[in-house]
Parts: C-alpha cells; sequence; structure tokens
C-alpha cells in the first residue's frame, strides 16, 4: 500500500498535478519472495518436454529439480565444479539477497 501510494504522488509531481511529493522521504517497501514447489503432475510434465537423447536439457533439468539450483548457478557450472567420484557439486561463493549475508 505504501509503495502505490508513493508511486501516485510522484506521478503527480510529474504530471504537475503538485509541486512536490510530500512523502518523498518514505522508502518503498521490499515484496517478500514467493516460495512455490512444483508438484508431482508438473514435473512429469517439464520431463516429458525435454526433446530426445542426447538430453542436455533434461541433465539441466534434473540438476534443478535435485539441488535447487538458481539458474545463473547452474549456468555458471564448469567441469571441475561437479566430482565424478561421489558426484557433489561445488558451487562458488554466492550472496543471498534476504540477508544480504555470504553464503
Amino acid at each position: 500500500m505504501v509503495n502505490r501510494k508513493v508511486g501516485v504522488m510522484n506521478v503527480s509531481v510529474e504530471w504537475r498535478r503538485i509541486e512536490t511529493n510530500p512523502i518523498r522521504a518514505t522508502k518503498k517497501l521490499k515484496a517478500p519472495g514467493r516460495l512455490r514447489f512444483l508438484t508431482p503432475e508438473e514435473i512429469h510434465k517439464l520431463l516429458a518436454c525435454c526433446p530426445p537423447p542426447p538430453r542436455p536439457l533434461l541433465d539441466t533439468g534434473l540438476v534443478a529439480l535435485a539441488t535447487g539450483m538458481r539458474r545463473g548457478e547452474r549456468l555458471g557450472l564448469k567441469g571441475d565444479s561437479i566430482r565424478r567420484d561421489n558426484r557433489p557439486i561445488l558451487l562458488p561463493v554466492t550472496i543471498v539477497n534476504d540477508l544480504n549475508k555470504w553464503t
């Protein structure tokens, strides 16, 4: 609600309906992110859309589903990031925006 009011006031100044925004010092609130999980049916539909072998999309999809890695993390993987012996995936340091901390 606050964000909408700040935006309306900014537009009012831009359209010259008012001279200054009386709430210009008010900071916009950050909306919380949405967390959603795929249903088993959605997972089957997603994997069924992958083209026939060789299946690089299937591999990427399975890694995403199994690990919860972000797209940028998956695309940034290099050959030495995946250990062949017991198959862990090593990720470089990333930033978690919610906490503004390094993980």
